[in-house]
């Protein structure tokens, strides 16, 4: 990262989609797209860092995408997959045994996964509320998504759990702004107020930064980043 140096790691037929490191820094879980006759393809893969190889972790005739989700241990990815009656619900992979388990199980769309701080609980996105894109929340174990007072696209958690970003499409400013808000219901703050679209917000926090790149390489950020201080 320093000298700025650009080195691809894969390289093949597939495109590859939507990097992420794991917690431990030793790898990345990313969707692979292609086409099969014409209709479209995708599959969770996840690249050892070091050793640069590859392992598909599903396999299907469906689309998984929408989103990917490491949990905090590192022992589970939450996705998005459209596998069962072509619609999108969210899934959760056990990665030493290779389980998949259904989240979700509603006509409407399910997607945008973000496990919480402490891995007990799923932010995602759902049209379930008459076709509008609202962030619920539910408990990982004990499944009952709840409704959040947050309409937009991509939650992100606040490094201390109790707090939520997410993108907003303001129809009376036709532009795309970044809102937080706290989990239990509080109130809603517009953070960013600028011409052009803010999205795919994360938070920053100095104390609680983890080890997500290998040793001895920085963690980078592509595209325009934009810095808001509560």
């Amino acid at each position: 990262v320093a000298s700025g140096a650009v080195e691809r790691i894969t390289n093949d037929m597939k495109s590859e989609l939507n990097p992420q490191w794991s917690p431990d820094g030793r790898g990345i879980a990313f969707m692979a797209a292609w086409t099969v006759g014409g209709d479209p393809r995708r599959e969770l893969h996840y690249l050892n860092w070091k050793t640069r190889e590859r392992v598909v972790l599903t396999r299907d005739d469906a689309l998984d995408s929408d989103g990917i989700a490491w949990s905090p241990d590192g022992r589970t990815i939450a996705f998005c997959s459209s596998r069962v009656r072509g619609n999108k619900e969210l899934y959760l992979l056990d990665l030493k045994g290779g389980d998949v388990r259904r989240l979700t199980n509603h006509r409407a769309m399910d997607v945008n996964p973000a496990f919480s701080p402490d891995g007990r609980r799923l932010l995602f996105v759902s049209l379930r509320n008459g076709g509008t894109a609202v962030v619920h929340v539910s408990d990982i174990h004990a499944w009952a998504p709840v409704p959040l007072p947050a309409v937009g696209w991509n939650p992100a958690w606040s490094p201390d759990g109790r707090s939520l970003i997410w993108q907003l499409w303001d129809l009376a400013k036709l532009d795309v702004d970044i809102y937080a808000m706290e989990i239990d219901g509080g109130r809603r703050r517009n953070l960013t107020d600028m011409f052009g679209a803010d999205t795919n917000p994360d938070w920053y926090d100095p104390s609680y930064v983890r080890p997500v790149s290998p040793t001895g390489r920085a963690a980078v950020t592509w595209g325009r980043l934009k810095a808001h201080t509560r």
